[in-house]
């Protein structure tokens, strides 16, 4: 025995050194990519999330007590998660088995923690930096956090198991606006992630208790037949034991073997317990629980099984919540006497539900939708009381008030009262679908619902208990009383009551009677009637108040047994208004009187909760727009004219503006009247309002018209939501004001104000309007005796004014004096009577200011160099006045010196970054740019293209570095001052993401668009500390003088001034918005002001400066390409911000950041290195005489005289004090000369003739005593350069140059032969010694390569000859691989999902020329996608177009991934050498791990070659999406082996819409130059019939030869070189042809609804056939989209012929159809006379006074540019900008010759009593029909108008007194009609139509 307890002993120590793998949950259904549980959820910017595991679930699959090393989740799919910031994983015991409650478990032990975590597909291991040691027998808890992120993401889809219905063993918490670490309770779920542990194995064990399935422990009203189910606890049990009774514990019953159910015999109306013990080999599992359940009692019906949950019909979400369900016979299956009820709970809360139970009988088969109280009104209260749904399962009521169920359906409904805004919604009941329209719900919050229900099929799953009826004959009525309420006087409630035979036999029932007070009667009254077994009759009792008081009454029902009686009662009440002042506070809510209703929603109380300060609240912000608040005041009836007064508040949201507030009245509740209205910007009560709160209030006074007065109206407050912040009002007040006037309030300066100026100030007031009328004057008191009310009233000052308010000083002509004290008052005067305000407010004048002094005036020194370099001197700073004053220096250099900034011109422009769009950050909301109203220099003075990666946002200097944050990663890049990259670091601490930096002298500071501020050592690379800000900080400056710092609030306004601590100092509200980085500036003006570098303007690139006091707008600086050579356009968004200074000595400079392509410096300001004042700042309080100290340095100054202002600025009475100061600086300082570069130069490796240029800089370095450094003409020359290969362009010599001055000039190499060669420059200054410097130059020439033109084509097009040929080197091609890439993998390429595209390479045909009569036999790839489908492709097409013409080949291929695959064309395809080729595959992308297939080298592109690619349209990738690779693809070419040609196919390619460049992604981006170096010829010369036809080289391999007179030609094309001319072409022969043209009459009704039917030519898509409109349908039409702006497009004819035809006329009908005069569009008729387009009219948009054009024809003579020739026409569209207008249109366009004469029309006329009706025949060649009428047939006709001949030949109108009628045919132009005759009286119109697209 006691070896084999060693023995087991031994067994347990090694599995516990031992680990196991546990997999807990094998569910396969993974969450979507925005819902939680989530593990990685990135869908919001933080979250936590917890997990249970109870030991069962370890052991059971082998685990056991000891270390758990790591975790594991399954990912299915990453979807679009980025990284998740300080990703963390805790551990802990926990007595809970599932989480009860929604507060997190807290006090767990961190055992995994990463900087930032990239979930990836599949099992995400972590293993734990902490082991975890489980004790074998607690439950674990398990939790996940991360922080905010740089920006929203998606979840990752991982695979969970439901604990579900009974455990809840997953919580979650996420949010974008609060941390996770900030609150204490998440939301609980059943969807548990699976989950893999590491962790140590266990020992065997007896198994675990049983876990409990169904039915649920304490479940009741269960029915006989119930089965019993139980599950595995873990442990491996090999069978169970069951005991089973009815007391407990249970007796042992049965040992059941390995099964899971039971279904045992059972009683009705009893309690069961029962217990189920697993066993197994080891033995039985202990502490099994015990269970109960309890049956139904016999005649309980079941109703529905569904376990589908919902609230109702006890839900609490809302305040005021009702459901009603219709269960019909068939399912109740009996009648009875209805006496209890029960639901089935499915989730339990601690809510105390009040409720109200009710019942009715119903003929209807389907609930419809009514009010609550249109159904109560009709239903039987039968329960009502409160009831707390703590546990799941059936709750039964027993009802108080049980009702007869003897006929038709059942309906029962629940009313819940909760109250306000509800009380959650934890509660839950089971469900099933039932009929249509079974089941209505209704809830509201603050007020019950009043609106119709909502119908579904939801119906809950219900026990009725019907008990049995009397047999012998027995009446109810139900109900048995009704109390009608409160009921206002002069309406109507009716209440239905109903008796039934509940018993056998027959109820006669005799007479129905009603007695008491006069307001009930009977409305419906079934008597006599005979009531048969289960036979209801209704009567309906109505009660119509017209008195106020408590109102009673009867129903007496004799029968045929006796009476019944059934008592009323009732309210009337009045809720008229008469006395006044009437107020509404809105402290009540409801407010007693006021309708809530009418308008899409309620208003509602706020703030909800118990308060002192509530207000009615239109709940906009949660409302879409077009939504209505109304709330409707009680009847009002004021004897005398009334006013009103109201509270509202309101801020207005520039984003969401259209809110609206009126204020209406009525006398009838159905005419309003408009009193008060504001809406938009007038809408905005600035008073501290938010999006979700009010703010102090503003007031407003409402006349109320005077016939109003003496009779009874309504007030209402109508709120229209655009979707804008809530509204708020309060403080309704309907009063009688007096019509005589009040004392105002004083409102300025408040009594006892202090320090107002001596100048002059507004003294302000308010009328009370409230109590009294409108003043008509105001008398204005000032007096220095306050107390005395004769001596005050007696002052001489007083003043008489209309407005409320009065400056004394500017006004009154009054003087006040320093330290006097004065008292005031204003008088309201109507007429001759008054009131005024007493006692007085007094005022003090300000002390006299502080008065500056500076002693001496004006300062001079003199320095000797080069022993005397420094001096000070002393300034004497005085103040003689009474007040503190501060002041600050400003020193601004007057010496006139020259710049030494660098030109702009002469910078080299940065290489663009071609991934730098990927990080990119953009302001949600861009700003418009604030023109400048003044300028600074803003000089460029350099840049510098930012390092390789991505996301570079921040700049900021120390005098010794530029640093750059990389927002996109937790780094920084370091560089020198002239822009050269040293080095990536990152500061442990720091997250990803910080958007701007600032530098304070020691430390560096800045925020991840977060709260938390770091202060960073950047020598250490250590965080030192962290300050939190008011807001999301992006933009941040340090402010030295308030040792604080500026912050943005996130992009925008209102800016904050930030203490070390934390505290706000100030805030600045400004319009500068989309502010990506500031800056604070104390260098260049006056005060100190702030810049921001704003994402607005042009170019997203907006510098713009602040004013510090009140935040508006100095200037601002839009910067481009203009300012910044090179800068893109777009996608270079602005970034951070700082000024550094002397970076250019003497100059102070705005260094800002377009994000990921540059840094650059603007001249902010000179700074005055050789001078300095200290202190430049202070304060002197009076009689004080502080000193300044005056610094000169001379150590960076030439010899000479120097001058500068120190200008003393001041809060003083006096005007600012300027001091000169001169420096004067003697003695030797001697020129230096300097050259750079200053060694050897290589020019490198060039063609002979060609050419390369190198720069060279000499820079005095020293000074100019005794004498300047002078360079002369001559004295810069070459030598040992027999053969003249290097030329010096040395331009605006003689030049002298100062201290620090430059002089630049180039040096050419043009290597003459080739070889080595070598050459010396040479530079002589006039320095002592006179230095000749010589710098050696050398370069190396090759033999230019002379490439033959071949595979020359030429496309005739009218008569333009478009010639396209391709260059061949000469060098046959030999077997072998041809490629672009440089072999090695770099990286792969995707859209980032699933999808299809092309990848290829392209070879052109005069490459393909070497391999003519070869074969491409194999390609070789690399592929990297598992998860992608790949087909090898080859394409042939045209020379010098990206898209291949044809699919020649395609072939399936299944590759090893990750590596090389070289694949066998099943074909060989042989090439031509005629044709460019195409070398590719297609990817078809399906779901799986790997979204990125085509593997790429590490780039440079070659682009358009190495790196095309197709989502539909072929680009390269270089161009299109920034990404500078070459594809992994190389062809083989092999000479063939003979045999028979291949078969190929031949499928045309189609370019599909481009898909957008946002679905283009690649996994990871480094730099490349996106423009590969070739060297290209001088150009080609173009010969026609070998005559050269071009004037100046054409640089390209294409040509257009315009204008070709028709005949044969033959072209060739030679190439011209700098040392040779290549050999010709061969030839091509081309014909040009005269076109076949249409002869005339050449109509087009566009019938075919097609362009290429007549061969119309169009130059945009925006030339449509429109089916819907024209004279008649179709017609052509331009259409505003797609928008394009400054834009020609043309709608062109084909060839016309009018050989023989002198007289040629164009006609057409056009109309308009306009939508803006914001920019003007033009529709151009022309015609092509053979040589020029000739325009005919112009119409323009902005004619018609921008109503466009109706239908109408116009007709012009073209015979000057058609007769007897060829010719076209044509449309042209042109204009600013398509969107402003909606649709040109022309139809029924005919060209044809002019008509000699044209014969009379045949007419025919008709009346039919009310119009005339005119038809005719038709006469061909008319275009116009003029109308004639006469009241004589043979006297005079009057002409009525015209009738364009495209609208056909009949015409209907209504007639005035003529009665004869003549139409006359027309061509051409109309005849002259007299003035008082219209054109246009059948004219036809087109109606504008409304667009709605903008």
């Amino acid at each position: 025995m006691k070896k084999t307890m060693i023995f087991l002993t031994f067994l347990l120590f090694i599995a516990g050194m031992f680990g196991v793998e546990v997999i807990i949950g094998t569910g396969t259904t993974s969450n979507s990519y925005s819902s939680y549980p989530a593990v990685y959820g990135g869908w919001y910017m933080n979250a936590r999330e917890q997990y249970i595991v109870n030991p069962a679930e370890f052991t059971a699959n082998g685990g056991g007590a000891g270390n758990i090393t790591s975790i594991a989740f399954n990912v299915s799919n990453v979807n679009g998660c980025g990284p998740l910031p300080n990703f963390t994983i805790r551990m802990g015991h926990t007595t809970q088995s599932a989480f009860t409650t929604t507060t997190f478990i807290t006090g767990l032990t961190q055992v995994y923690n990463v900087v930032s975590y990239q979930p990836v597909a599949g099992w995400n291991t972590h293993t734990f930096d902490t082991a975890f040691n489980w004790d074998g027998t607690s439950n674990v808890v398990i939790e996940v956090t991360f922080d905010f992120q740089v920006s929203y993401s998606q979840n990752t889809s991982t695979y969970y198991t439901s604990t579900g219905p009974n455990y809840y063993k997953a919580m979650y918490y996420c949010s974008d606006n609060y941390a996770w670490n900030t609150v204490t309770t998440g939301t609980r779920s059943y969807n548990r992630p699976n989950m893999k542990f590491d962790m140590a194995a266990g020992a065997p064990m007896a198994p675990f208790p049983a876990i409990l399935v169904s039915p649920a422990n304490g479940a009741s009203l269960l029915p006989i037949t119930t089965t019993l189910n139980w599950a595995s606890g873990g442990g491996n049990p090999t069978g169970y034991k069951l005991y089973f009774g009815t007391t407990s514990p249970p007796d042992y019953f049965n040992d059941l073997g390995n099964v899971t159910t039971y279904s045992p015999t059972l009683d009705y109306e009893t309690t069961y317990f029962w217990k189920i013990v697993p066993y197994n080999s080891v033995g039985d599992a202990v502490d099994c629980p015990i269970w109960s359940f309890s049956t139904t009692a016999e005649g309980m019906i079941q109703i529905g099984t569904g376990t589908a949950t919902q609230r109702q019909p006890f839900g609490t979400l809302w305040g005021y919540e009702r459901s009603a369900a219709l269960y019909t016979n068939a399912q109740i299956g009996s009648y009875g006497l209805l006496d209890k009820v029960a639901w089935n709970c499915a989730a339990t809360t601690t809510t105390v539900v009040p409720y109200k139970i009710y019942a009715m009988q119903t003929n209807d088969t389907a609930l419809t939708a009514i009010s609550w109280d249109t159904f109560t009104a009709n239903a039987t209260l039968v329960d009502e009381g409160t009831h707390t749904f703590s546990t799941t399962g059936w709750h039964l009521f027993e009802l108080d008030n049980p009702i007869p169920y003897v006929f038709g359906n059942l309906i029962v409904a629940v009313e819940t009262n909760y109250g306000g805004y509800g009380g959650g919604s934890g509660h839950t009941f089971y469900y099933s679908t039932g009929a249509t329209n079974s089941h209505q719900y209704w809830n509201q919050d603050s007020t019950p619902p009043t609106g119709t229900g909502t119908l579904n099929t939801n119906l809950p799953n219900i026990v009725l208990h019907l008990s049995e009826l009397p047999t012998n004959p027995a009446i109810s009525v139900t109900p048995t009383s009704w109390d009608f309420g409160q009921v206002q006087i002069n309406t109507i409630k009716t209440k239905n009551f109903t008796i039934s035979n509940i018993g056998g036999g027959t109820i006669s029932v005799s007479s129905i009677i009603i007695a008491g007070d006069d307001y009930y009667t009977l409305t419906t009254n079934p008597a006599p009637v005979n009531l048969t077994a289960g036979q209801p009759a209704t009567f309906t009792v109505q009660y119509a108040p017209t008195a106020v008081g408590n109102h009673n009454g009867t129903v007496t029902i004799t029968d045929n047994r006796g009476t019944t009686i059934v008592d009323l009662s009732a309210v009337c009440y009045d809720p008229t208004i008469y006395t006044f002042p009437y107020t509404q506070d809105f402290e009540i809510w409801p407010p007693e009187g006021w309708d809530l209703t009418g308008g899409t929603y309620s208003f509602t109380q706020y703030p909800p909760e118990a308060s002192s300060n509530h207000w009615a609240k239109a709940n906009f912000w949660s409302q879409s727009s077009g939504n209505t608040d109304i709330l409707t005041s009680p009847p009002l009836q004021p004897v005398n004219t009334p006013r009103m007064s109201f509270t509202w508040s309101h801020l207005y949201n520039s984003t969401y503006p259209n809110d609206a507030l009126t204020v209406q009245i009525s006398s009838n509740l159905t005419n309003w009247t408009n009193l008060w209205t504001k809406s938009g910007a007038d809408l905005n009560s600035n008073d501290g309002a938010t999006n979700t709160a009010p703010g102090t209030g503003v007031v407003e006074i409402v006349n109320i018209p005077a016939d109003y007065a003496n009779t009874t109206f309504w007030i209402r407050f109508y709120a229209y939501s655009g979707w804008g912040p809530d509204l708020f009002i309060d403080n309704v007040v309907i009063y009688i004001p007096s019509s005589d006037p009040f004392p105002v309030t004083l409102t300025y300066p408040a009594d006892g104000e202090n320090l107002l100026p001596a100048t002059g100030f507004d003294l302000e007031w308010e009328p009370d309007l409230i109590n009294g009328a409108q003043p008509e004057y105001y008398a204005v008191y000032l007096s220095q005796e306050g107390e005395d009310q004769d001596l005050f009233f007696s002052t001489e000052f007083r003043f008489e004014t209309e407005n409320t308010h009065f400056n004394p000083v500017t006004e009154g002509e009054m003087t006040f004096n320093y330290n006097e004290r004065w008292f005031w008052t204003v008088e309201a005067f109507i007429g001759s009577v008054s009131a005024y305000v007493w006692p007085p407010y007094m005022f003090n004048i300000t002390p006299q200011p502080g008065i500056l002094g500076v002693n001496p005036p004006s300062l001079t020194q003199t320095l000797t160099l080069p022993d005397q370099i420094t001096a000070t001197q002393q300034l004497t700073l005085s103040n003689t006045g009474e007040l503190p004053l501060n002041y600050r220096i400003l020193i601004e250099e007057t010496t006139d010196r020259r710049s030494s900034i660098i030109p702009s011109e002469q910078m080299t422009v940065p290489i663009l970054n071609p991934e730098a769009g990927n990080y990119t950050e953009s302001a949600p909301v861009q700003g418009a740019v604030i023109e400048p109203q003044s300028r600074i220099l803003f000089d460029l003075q350099f840049y510098y293209p930012t390092q390789v990666n991505d996301g570079e946002y921040a700049i900021v200097c120390d005098d010794n570095y530029f640093y750059v944050s990389v927002w996109s990663a937790a780094s920084f890049h370091k560089y020198d001052l002239s822009g050269n990259f040293l080095e990536t670091f990152s500061v442990t601490g720091v997250s990803a993401g910080l958007r701007d930096l600032t530098y304070d002298g020691t430390y560096f500071y800045g925020a991840a668009a977060a709260t938390t501020i770091y202060q960073m050592d950047f020598n250490t690379h250590t965080l030192i500390g962290t300050i939190t800000a008011p807001s999301s900080v992006r933009g941040i400056a340090y402010d030295e003088n308030n040792d604080a710092f500026w912050v943005t609030s996130n992009w925008s306004s209102p800016l904050y001034l930030v203490s070390r601590t934390g505290t706000t100092l100030q805030t600045l509200t400004t319009a500068a918005t989309s502010m990506g980085g500031l800056a604070w500036d104390n260098l260049s003006g006056p005060e100190p002001t702030l810049w921001a570098n704003t994402q607005t303007g042009t170019n997203l690139n907006t510098l713009v400066q602040i004013d510090l006091n009140d935040g508006h707008i100095l200037q601002s600086f839009n910067v481009d390409a203009t300012v910044v050579p090179g800068l893109p356009t777009s996608g270079y968004s602005a970034g951070g911000l700082c000024i550094a200074k002397n970076l250019i000595p003497g100059t102070a400079s705005l260094v800002a950041m377009a994000q990921n392509y540059a840094f650059y410096g603007l001249e902010l300001c000179t700074i005055i290195t050789w001078l300095n004042a200290e202190p430049a700042t202070g304060t002197i309080n009076p009689g004080e005489t502080p000193a300044v100290t005056v610094s000169f340095d001379a150590s960076n100054l030439d010899v000479g005289t120097y001058s500068a202002n120190l200008t003393f600025t001041h809060n003083g009475e006096n005007e600012p004090i300027v001091v000169p100061v001169t420096l004067t600086v003697g003695g030797i300082y001697p020129a230096v000369f300097s050259i750079t570069p200053d060694v050897s130069v290589d020019f490198g490796t060039i063609e002979q003739l060609n050419s390369v240029v190198k720069t060279f800089t000499i820079t005095n370095t020293g000074g100019s005593s005794p004498v300047p450094l002078t360079i002369s003409a001559g004295d810069i020359y070459l030598t040992n350069d027999a053969e003249n290969n290097f030329l010096i362009d040395a331009p605006g010599l003689p030049v002298s140059l100062g201290h620090n001055e430059t002089y630049e000039f180039s040096v050419f190499f043009i290597p003459q032969t080739t070889g080595e060669k070598t050459a010396t420059l040479n530079v002589q200054d006039n320095l002592s010694g006179k230095v000749l410097h010589t710098i050696t130059l050398s370069g190396n020439a090759i033999t230019e390569q002379i490439y033959i033109p071949v595979n020359l084509n030429a496309t005739v097009t009218d008569q333009d000859v478009q010639l396209i040929w391709a260059n061949y080197s000469g060098i046959p091609g030999s077997p072998g691989w041809l490629h672009y890439d440089d072999g090695e993998n770099y990286d792969a390429i995707g859209t980032g999902g699933t999808g299809t595209f092309d990848v290829a390479i392209r070879f052109d045909s005069g490459t393909m020329y070497g391999y003519a009569g070869m074969e491409l036999t194999k390609v070789k790839y690399f592929p990297v996608s598992a998860n992608t489908s790949y087909t090898i492709k080859v394409w042939t097409g045209n020379d010098g177009t990206l898209a291949p013409s044809n699919l020649v080949y395609s072939q399936a291929h299944t590759p090893t991934v990750n590596q090389w695959n070289e694949v066998e064309l099943n074909t060989h395809i042989p090439i031509t050498g005629t044709q460019a080729l195409w070398i590719g595959y297609e990817c078809l992308v399906a779901t799986g791990a790997d979204y990125y297939p085509a593997g790429c080298d590490a780039g440079p592109a070659v682009v358009g070659y190495g790196d095309l690619i197709s989502l539909g349209t072929w680009e390269s990738m270089a161009t299109a999406y920034q990404l500078d690779y070459n594809w992994n693809l190389q062809g083989y070419f092999d000479i063939p082996t003979g045999g028979k040609a291949p078969r190929l196919l031949s499928i045309p390619v189609i370019n599909k819409e481009l898909p957008s460049r946002e679905h283009l992604a690649v996994r990871f981006t480094t730099s490349g130059n996106s423009n590969p170096p070739t060297r290209v010829l001088r150009g080609f010369n173009i010969f026609r019939n070998n005559i050269q036809i071009n004037t100046e080289l054409v640089p390209t391999t294409t040509y257009l030869d315009q204008g070709v007179p028709y005949g044969s030609y033959t072209y060739t094309v030679q190439g011209v070189y700098y040392s040779a001319l290549s050999p010709m072409s061969d030839p091509v022969v081309v014909n040009v042809t005269p076109p076949t043209p249409y002869p005339l009459p050449f109509v087009e009704n566009w019938s075919s609804s097609s362009f290429t039917t007549n061969q119309w030519n169009t130059t945009a898509t925006n030339w449509i056939i429109d089916t819907y409109n024209g004279l008649e349908a179709p017609s052509a039409s331009f259409s505003w989209n797609p928008q394009i702006t400054n834009y020609q497009e043309y709608l062109t004819s084909w060839y016309l012929d009018a050989t023989g035809i002198s007289n040629v006329k164009f006609k057409f009908d056009m109309a308009l159809n306009n939508y803006s005069t914001y920019a003007e569009n033009l529709l151009i008729p022309q015609v092509w006379d053979g040589t020029t387009w000739q325009t005919l009219d112009i119409f323009s948009s902005f004619d018609n006074e921008g109503d466009g054009y109706a239908w109408d024809t116009y007709v012009y003579d073209i015979s000057a540019y058609a007769s007897n020739r060829m010719f076209r026409i044509r449309f042209l569209a042109a204009g600013e900008d398509s969107y402003e207008i909606n649709y040109w249109y022309i139809d029924n366009i005919v060209v044809e010759a002019i008509p000699a004469t044209l014969p009379q029309p045949t007419l025919a006329i008709d009346y039919d009593g009310t119009n005339v009706n005119l038809t005719w025949d038709p006469v061909p060649g008319t275009d116009w029909y003029l109308i004639y009428a006469a009241t004589d047939p043979y006297g005079t006709y009057d002409y009525l108008g015209y009738w364009p001949a495209s609208y056909g030949t009949a015409l209907s109108f209504t007639p005035n007194s003529k009665e004869f009628y003549q139409i006359k045919a027309c061509s051409m132009e109309l005849p002259v009609i007299p003035p008082t005759k219209g054109y246009n009286v059948f004219h036809k119109k087109i109606p504008k139509t409304v667009a709605n697209r903008k």
